[in-house]
């Protein structure tokens, strides 16, 4: 009976080693992939941002924008 709850355990201990993170597959994605998926949804946000406020500083804005977000 030891034997199999030492299989479960071990079974269950490779089941989470071979699952990957969210992170960790976004991390093998090829590049334009990731980019659309991390980056470009907050920097379209800021240039529609930009767009629609026309301040005098527009990259200055677009700056703060995107460390705030």
């Amino acid at each position: 009976m030891e034997a199999g709850i030492a299989e479960e355990e071990y079974e269950q201990v490779n089941k989470k080693l071979d699952t990957e993170t969210e992170w960790e597959k976004l991390q093998k994605t090829p590049d334009a992939e990731y980019l659309m998926k991390t980056v470009l949804p907050v920097m379209y946000m800021g240039m529609r941002t930009v767009d629609l406020e026309r301040p005098n500083a527009p990259l200055e804005y677009l700056a703060m924008y995107l460390l705030k977000n």
